[in-house]
């Protein structure tokens, strides 16, 4: 109950924390990611520290998962994968827990997004939101609660396991996200706020 001092080797920039773990961008003669706490349950994670050649440009953690995304704006993904919140289809996750739920014991680039450079991640419960280098805002993970901003035809679906383009937000300007468990904050780069997701009426 009483705070005390960790990573004392190391000079701390940033810090997340997801639901059962927390991260540290911390610098150690090299830029590195320090992944604390229980990353998921089952097949012990083989992450403690990851480097990426790069560095780290920002990184978001939810339930059990974590995206990283290096200077390049080149995404990595590990951790749980039940709701597609990898970026990636669970088949292509080999790994399970105890439980039966698809992971990544080791940081894995998300496929759908070889090709693309991303400027900033946020992540809620499940799911992810992204924007890239040319100001798309991206959506993929969980959609039970229409987290996804992509509008009252995809509410069924509630789990989109591929990046996906939110255009409603993409020509907005969005240059944050903050994330819930299930519903999300953008603000613009005009100002603006939009909120999206669960909502108590």
């Amino acid at each position: 109950c009483t705070p005390r001092n960790i990573l004392t080797n190391f000079v701390v920039m940033s810090i997340a924390c997801g639901i059962n773990h927390s991260a540290a961008m911390a610098v150690k003669r090299r830029l590195e990611f320090a992944a604390l706490g229980s990353l998921h349950a089952g097949p012990a994670s083989k992450i403690s520290s990851l480097v990426l050649k790069d560095g780290i440009l920002c990184a978001a953690l939810g339930a059990g998962f974590t995206i990283v995304v290096n200077r390049n704006g080149e995404a990595f993904a590990f951790g749980n994968n039940d709701w597609g919140q990898l970026g990636m289809d669970a088949a292509s996750t080999t790994d399970k827990t105890d439980d039966g739920i698809p992971i990544a014991t080791q940081p894995t680039r998300i496929p759908k997004l070889v090709e693309t450079r991303i400027a900033y991640v946020a992540s809620g419960y499940a799911f992810v939101l992204a924007i890239t280098e040319d100001n798309k805002v991206l959506f993929w993970g969980n959609n039970n609660h229409c987290q996804s901003g992509l509008g009252v035809e995809m509410k069924t679906q509630t789990v989109i396991d591929t990046p996906t383009e939110v255009r409603a937000l993409s020509s907005k300007g969005v240059v944050q996200f903050a994330c819930g468990s299930f519903f999300n904050i953008a603000l613009t780069n005009a100002g603006d706020i939009y909120t999206w997701g669960i909502r108590d009426e």
